[in-house]
C-alpha cells in the first residue's frame, strides 16, 4: 500500500503437533470403487509439475513419498501457521524463470499459462501387484496410453485438459480389475488486480535468509554498506536475498489471491487453475490499473536490470488492464475512456479522470471466471495517512538553525495527509469504480465475476483500551520503525522525535478514515461482490501483542534490537543505561526488560507465533532484504525497510484466501 517515492525518501495443525511435510495421498478406494485420480499440476503457472505436486501431495517421480505442504484440511491459514513452513518455500515455490511470468515483456506467456497439455496420476486399492494402466480418448476412440506398473499409484499418463478420458486398470491378461473412470477435466481462470494489498507487499516468495552472527551496531544495521557490518544476508549471494514472483511491483505468491488460487487448485483434483495476478504494489486507478505505472517499488532493482543502459526506467511496461488484454483477447483495438465525472481533477498526490485509451476486445480468447481486486486506497492517501500516524513531533536537533530544513525534509518525503485531507477522494469513488468496470468489461470480464476486498481496521479497540495499553502501543510501534528512526529521527535530542504511533492520530483512524473508506467502497461497488477483509485481522492488529520480558517472549514478537548503551533519548537502552536513567514503573519494564533480538537469523517473516498482523519496518526489511547485482560484479545491498511497512503478513493474507468463495 506504502507508495514509494524514490526521489524524497532514502532507503489447524494445533500447538505445533503436526510437522510442515506429512506423507500423504488423496482418498483410498474401497476394493468396489473405481480408481481415483488427480490432475499432477493443476496451478500452470508453475512450469515444472513437482512444485504443485510438492505442495498438494501428488507422488510423482520427483515426489515419490507424496510429501505435502497444504494442509489436509484445506486452510490456507492452517498451512502458513505451521512450524517450518517458511524453510520449506524455497522447495515448492519456483523463481520467476520457473514460471509464466515474463517481467522483461511484462506479461504471461499465454501458451505456458493456458496449455492443455497436462497428466494424470491415479491409484487403487489394490496393492502388492503390477497391472496395466490404460487411458482412452472417448471422442477419437484410442488408446493414448496404456503402462505396466504397481496397480497401486499410476505413473504420469499425458492428457489434454479439453478431451475426455476413460481409464481403466486392467489384469496381465487385459481384463478390467475394477470399473473403468471417467477423466473429465475443468478449467477455471483466476484474475488479481489492485495495489500492494493484492500484490502480498511485504511478503516475498522466498524471504531473506539472513546471517547467524549477532550484529554489532545494531543502531546502524540499516546503512552499513556491504562487508562492513556482521549482520546482512548469510552471505552476499543474491540466491540468498528475497525473492518475488515480480520484484518490480513486489508481487508474491504469499498474496491473499495467490493463495486463494493455490487453495482452489489443492482441494479440486479435477480443475486446473490458471492463476494471472497484475496487481502491483502502490497502484492507483489512474496509475497502474489504467494508465502505466511510475515508480513502482523494485523499478531501481528491477527494470533497470532489464535495461542496463538506461537503469533509471520509472514506468512499467503495460498497465493492469492493458497486461491482462495480451493474454485474453485474441485481438483487441484501443478505445478513449474518458473520465466518468468530468475534466480530470488533482485529489492531494492523485490525479482523477485523465483521457486514457483502454484495450477493447474485438475477440475474447479466454474467459476470466475470477476476478480478485483490491483498489481505491493510494487514491484516498491510504499511505499518507499511515505516516501520518507514525510521523514523529516537531524534530530538534543539535544545530537549531537546521532544525526546519529536517522537519520540511521529513515531511516532503511521508507525505502525511489527515482524514480529512485524504478523505476529499471518497466523492469520486462512483466514478473511479465506474471507469475500473466500463475498462474491465471491454476485455470481457463480467461484472459479476468480480471480487472487490475491503480495506481492513488495522487496529482493534482493545489494544490500547487503556493508559498502559496505549503507551505501550506508542513504545512498541517505536521499536518497531527503527530504520526510520535510523534514517531522520536518530539525530533528535527529545522523546517526541521518535518514530511510532501517535495515539491520538490512531485513535482517529477508525471512525474518521477506515470507515468512510470502506463505506465508499461498497457504495459503489455495482454488481461486485465484496470480501470483508476485516474479519482476517481479529486480534491481528498493529498493536495487539503484549510487551513481553525475558526469555518468555516469542520468536515472533522479537522486534527490538541488541541492547546498546545510550543516552536517555536513543533507545532501546541498554541495563547500564536503565540503572542510570529516571524511568517509570512501565518504561523500566518496556525499555530494560523487553527481550531484543539479538541473532537476525531467529527472524521468521511469516512465524506462526507472531500474533501481529501488519509488518512494523524492522521486520518489512529483514523478509525483504538483499542483493541486488546492478551491473556484472557490482553488487548493491537492497534496503527497504519502508514500502513493505504496515502491510499484512503472509500469515493474514493467508487468512483473507480462506474467506474468499470463488464461483461456481
Amino acid at each position: 500500500m506504502l507508495k514509494r517515492n524514490s526521489r524524497t525518501l532514502a532507503m489447524g495443525c494445533m500447538a505445533l503437533t503436526c510437522t510442515l511435510f506429512t506423507t500423504t495421498s488423496f482418498a483410498q478406494p474401497s476394493p468396489t470403487t473405481e480408481v481415483t485420480w488427480q490432475v499432477v499440476n493443476r496451478f500452470p503457472l508453475f512450469l515444472k509439475d513437482v512444485y504443485f505436486a510438492r505442495i498438494a501431495g501428488i507422488r510423482t517421480t520427483e515426489n515419490p513419498s507424496g510429501d505435502r505442504l497444504w494442509n489436509a484440511n484445506g486452510s490456507a491459514g492452517d498451512t502458513v501457521d505451521t512450524k517450518g513452513f517458511t524453510q520449506k518455500l524455497r522447495d515448492v515455490f519456483p523463481v520467476v524463470s520457473e514460471t509464466a511470468w515474463q517481467p522483461v515483456s511484462g506479461t504471461y506467456a499465454e501458451p505456458e499459462l493456458m496449455r492443455t497439455r497436462n497428466s494424470i496420476v491415479a491409484q487403487s486399492s489394490i496393492v502388492g501387484q503390477n497391472c496395466q494402466w490404460e487411458l482412452k480418448d472417448l471422442m477419437a476412440e484410442s488408446i493414448t496410453k496404456r503402462v505396466d506398473a504397481d496397480c497401486a499409484y499410476s505413473p504420469a499418463l499425458p492428457i489434454d485438459i479439453t478431451k475426455t478420458y476413460e481409464l481403466r486398470l486392467l489384469d496381465r491378461n487385459g481384463l478390467a480389475l475394477l470399473p473403468a473412470t471417467r477423466v473429465k477435466t475443468r478449467s477455471r481462470l483466476v484474475v488479481a488486480m489492485g495495489d500492494s494489498f493484492a500484490s502480498g507487499e511485504g511478503n516475498p516468495d522466498h524471504p531473506a535468509i539472513l546471517g547467524s552472527s549477532e550484529h554489532t551496531v545494531p543502531e546502524k544495521w540499516m546503512i552499513l554498506p556491504i562487508g562492513k557490518g556482521n549482520f546482512r544476508l548469510k552471505d552476499s549471494s543474491p540466491t540468498n536475498g528475497a525473492r518475488w514472483l515480480d520484484d518490480a511491483c513486489h508481487r508474491s505468491l504469499m498474496s491473499w489471491p495467490a493463495l486463494t488460487a493455490l487453495r482452489r487448485a489443492v482441494m479440486n483434483p479435477h480443475e486446473v487453475v490458471q492463476f494471472a495476478s497484475f496487481a502491483c504494489s502502490g497502484a492507483e486507478v489512474y496509475d497502474g490499473i489504467l494508465t502505466r505505472q511510475e515508480n513502482p517499488p523494485g523499478a531501481g532493482y528491477a527494470l533497470g536490470t532489464v535495461d542496463r543502459v538506461n537503469t533509471k526506467i520509472t514506468r512499467l511496461r503495460h498497465s493492469q488492464i492493458s497486461s491482462l488484454s495480451h493474454l485474453v483477447c485474441e485481438k483487441s483495438n484501443d478505445a478513449t475512456l474518458n473520465g466518468i465525472g468530468g475534466e480530470k481533477i488533482q485529489v492531494n498526490h492523485s490525479t482523477f479522470f485523465k483521457k486514457v485509451y483502454t484495450p477493447q476486445c474485438t475477440k475474447v480468447r479466454h474467459q476470466v471466471d475470477d476476478l480478485l481486486l483490491m483498489v481505491g486506497g493510494n487514491d484516498a492517501g491510504f499511505s499518507s495517512i499511515v505516516m501520518w500516524v507514525l510521523r514523529p513531533q516537531e524534530l530538534k536537533i543539535r544545530l537549531p538553525f537546521l532544525s526546519p530544513i529536517l522537519n520540511a525534509a521529513v515531511t516532503k518525503a511521508m507525505h502525511p495527509l489527515t482524514p480529512e485531507q485524504a478523505g476529499a477522494a471518497f466523492p469520486h469513488f462512483e466514478g473511479l469504480y465506474s471507469n475500473v468496470r466500463l475498462a474491465l468489461a471491454r476485455v470481457g470480464v463480467k461484472e459479476e465475476s468480480t471480487q472487490l476486498a475491503l480495506y481492513p481496521f488495522i487496529l482493534s479497540a482493545e489494544s490500547v483500551a487503556t493508559p498502559e495499553a496505549r503507551t505501550s502501543c506508542t513504545l512498541r510501534t517505536a521499536d518497531g520503525f527503527m530504520p526510520l528512526q535510523t534514517l531522520v529521527g536518530e539525530r533528535a535530542i527529545h522523546e517526541g522525535a521518535r518514530f511510532g504511533a501517535i495515539i491520538n492520530n490512531l485513535d482517529r483512524l477508525k471512525e474518521d478514515y477506515i470507515t468512510p473508506l470502506r463505506e465508499a467502497q461498497k457504495k459503489n461497488i455495482g454488481l461486485w461482490r465484496t470480501i470483508d477483509t476485516a474479519t482476517a485481522f481479529e486480534g491481528r492488529g498493529l498493536c495487539d501483542t503484549d510487551v513481553c520480558e525475558g526469555d518468555n517472549c516469542s520468536t515472533g514478537d522479537l522486534i527490538r534490537w541488541q541492547w546498546r548503551d545510550s543516552d536517555e533519548h536513543n533507545i532501546p537502552w541498554s541495563e547500564k543505561s536503565c540503572e542510570k536513567a529516571n524511568l517509570t514503573k512501565q518504561q523500566v519494564s518496556y525499555f530494560c526488560k523487553a527481550a531484543p533480538m539479538r541473532n537476525p537469523s531467529y527472524f521468521d517473516a511469516y512465524d506462526p507465533t507472531r500474533r501481529r498482523g501488519l509488518r512494523f519496518g524492522n521486520d518489512a526489511f529483514l523478509a525483504a532484504a538483499g542483493v541486488f547485482e546492478k551491473s556484472p560484479g557490482q553488487k548493491v545491498f537492497r534496503q527497504d525497510p519502508i514500502t513493505g511497512l504496515a502491510h499484512p503478513t503472509g500469515n493474514v493474507h493467508a487468512r483473507i484466501a480462506d474467506l474468499v468463495s470463488l464461483s461456481d
